[in-house]
């Protein structure tokens, strides 16, 4: 897909345009992990603790587990698992 973008093999700007293509391609995935990341990071310095925040997740947990198909939590989605 991105390989069509470059130019003859002799190309200097060949793998430049490749690159460009790429990072544009990649761009919207990486800033929404970015931003997946960030609010991971707030939840864990500073909702952890919160007695609303447990519920909040036993809740979320019951919904995965009664209607998969229409509540999934993030964090299930982001997480790397087997």
């Amino acid at each position: 897909m991105l390989a069509g973008k470059a130019g003859s093999a002799g190309d200097d700007t060949a793998i430049e345009t490749v690159f460009d293509a790429f990072t544009e391609h990649r761009q919207p995935s990486t800033d929404a992990l970015s931003r997946l990341s960030l609010q991971n990071y707030v939840e864990m310095r500073s909702l952890t603790a919160k007695q609303w925040f447990v519920y909040k997740k036993k809740l979320e947990k019951a919904l995965n587990y009664y209607a998969p198909s229409v509540w999934r939590p993030i964090y299930s989605m982001v997480a790397f698992s087997r």
